[in-house]
């Protein structure tokens, strides 16, 4: 009888072993995941996935409307009209100027738009890639961080 739970226990042994092994791996791999998921930027990773999809719709239609714009607004030219007088021309000078201005603020507002549309973006894909729950956890165990 003590030959038989002697076989067993040295049966036991590398399998323990292995077991240690494999869980300090989950451990350290684990731990290299959450520090390469906090270096990256994630401004709306607190937000739940139906906020992220309603974000999603209203940033595209303002994106949408506001290319829309400014494609109007950049295609149209800014005639000078010819002015005879010094302070005519200063007028025009400014009315041009203005119309310019008018236009490079709304592409300028049109970008910063676009770059929160591509951040909700980024942060579905991030996402969609991880998973959810179980799925999440074993893949920072087991999966070693993206370089």
């Amino acid at each position: 009888m003590a030959s038989v739970r002697s076989a067993g226990s040295t049966h036991l042994v590398p399998l323990l072993l292995l077991l240690l092994i494999l869980c300090g791996y989950g451990v350290w791999n684990y731990k290299r995941n959450l520090e390469a998921e906090a270096a990256i930027p994630r401004p709306y990773k607190s937000y739940t996935e139906e906020q992220l999809d309603q974000l999603l719709g209203a940033y595209q239609g303002q994106v949408d409307a506001l290319n829309q714009r400014y494609d109007a607004a950049s295609g149209q030219r800014s005639g000078v009209r010819d002015a005879q007088l010094l302070g005519d021309a200063v007028d025009e000078f400014q009315r041009v100027q203005r119309n310019s201005r008018a236009v490079r603020e709304l592409g300028a507002r049109a970008s910063q738009e676009q770059a929160s549309l591509q951040a909700i973006q980024d942060e579905k894909a991030i996402r969609a890639r991880l998973g959810s729950g179980w799925t999440a956890f074993l893949r920072r165990a087991f999966v070693p961080p993206a370089s």
